[in-house]
């Protein structure tokens, strides 16, 4: 009985737990709803891949997502971001779902600086997807995305995910694999304190649009709010920075299905080294 609920609620709501991203709703972007196309730190291995171009240091993390308090929706990801003089490399393991019905993916991101005001990035994708009295199905997709910074106070952001469209082939009937386009607008009047427009097309929904701001509490601490359309949601978070150790907590809520959080962990071992 429990199993047959479950595959219910999959099917009514995967299409609202995969608005943007179908597995894993990183802390920082995803998690509260905000696009990622403007995200410059490990997490956006996950969402904008130019995002790791300017990351420094050799960083490892965990990261843990819940949907609207359902366990059997969590999902679980490991990442690991090398940077190289020829060009930044991250690589990503997101576990989602339960024994009857889970995904795998893991990919692999490479982001450079190709001048002082654009990077550059994409990511590659080995998805797996397993149901109960069905043999494992896996495909293969490649996302794309770019960051600009006309000024020293404006950012613009822009990424695809699964740009070709590619879909699932079952022996019956062939289904999308997610896609959508994400961009998004950022202004910071002052250092750490960010003001964000952003819009993210799914290519079978509506578009949605967030606005978004993150507040400095003190050095090692900002906060973080978020307000979404299509439906209205509300999102907030914070994260503690003391190094080598970053923490980062989401939550997003949704007027008809609850609260969904996310939590991330990042060590940075260069930092630690250099010590």
């Amino acid at each position: 009985m429990k199993i047959t609920f479950l595959f219910i609620s999959l099917t009514i709501f995967l299409p609202l737990i995969s608005a943007q991203d179908d597995l894993f709703n990183n802390p920082v972007d995803f998690g509260m709803g905000r696009t990622g196309a403007v995200t410059v730190d490990a997490w956006s291995h996950f969402s904008n891949p130019s995002g790791i171009a300017d990351m420094t240091d050799l960083t490892v993390g965990i990261g843990y997502n819940n949907q609207y308090g359902i366990k059997e929706f969590d999902s679980k990801s490991a990442i690991c971001i090398i940077p190289t003089k020829l060009l930044n490399i991250g690589a990503g393991y997101v576990y989602y779902g339960f024994e009857q019905f889970n995904i795998q993916r893991g990919n692999l991101s490479v982001a450079r600086n190709i001048a002082p005001w654009l990077k550059m990035g994409m990511r590659f994708n080995y998805i797996s997807q397993y149901q109960i009295f069905t043999e494992r199905f896996s495909l293969f997709t490649i996302d794309a995305g770019l960051q600009l910074k006309p000024s020293k106070n404006v950012g613009i952001g822009f990424f695809a995910v699964n740009p070709m469209g590619v879909k699932w082939q079952f022996p019956d009937w062939e289904e999308y694999q997610n896609s959508f386009l994400g961009a998004a607008l950022l202004y910071e009047p002052l250092k750490a304190l960010t003001i964000e427009m952003g819009i993210i097309k799914n290519i079978k929904y509506p578009a949605e649009l967030s606005f978004s701001v993150n507040v400095p509490v003190f050095e090692q601490i900002i906060l973080r709010g978020a307000v979404m359309t299509n439906p209205v949601r509300i999102g907030f978070g914070g994260g503690f920075k003391w190094k080598p150790i970053s923490i980062d907590l989401a939550f997003n809520h949704h007027a008809t299905l609850g609260f969904s959080s996310s939590f991330g962990l990042l060590f940075s071992i260069s930092s630690l080294i250099k010590k």
